[in-house]
């Protein structure tokens, strides 16, 4: 869930400077248990505007991709569960 959280945020943060000429903003990241690449190259954006006939290109750009992989679990740990049976746990109120 906290990994989670810090994905959204990271999202929010790029976000926030690709479309705020000028911006920047730090974003921390904790360790998680999960490994965080970047990957630079991985999805490529092309704008084009055709006006009265011309095509102006107006980005053409790798944008990049972030991944954060948690650890899978064990095989063998698959019969042990949080809390009570093999039901799924669903939190049905705010109480902690």
């Amino acid at each position: 869930m906290a990994a989670e959280e810090k994905m959204l945020d990271l999202k929010e943060a790029i976000s926030f400077t690709a479309w705020s000429s000028g911006a920047s903003k730090a974003v921390a990241f904790s360790d998680y248990g999960g490994q965080l690449r970047v990957e630079p190259g991985e999805s490529h954006i092309l704008v084009n505007f055709t006006l009265d006939g011309s095509t102006y290109t107006v980005f053409d750009s790798d944008t990049g991709h972030f991944i954060y992989e948690l650890p899978s679990t064990v095989m063998g740990d698959l019969d042990r569960w949080l809390r009570g049976d093999q039901r799924v746990i669903v939190n049905q109120s705010t109480a902690y």
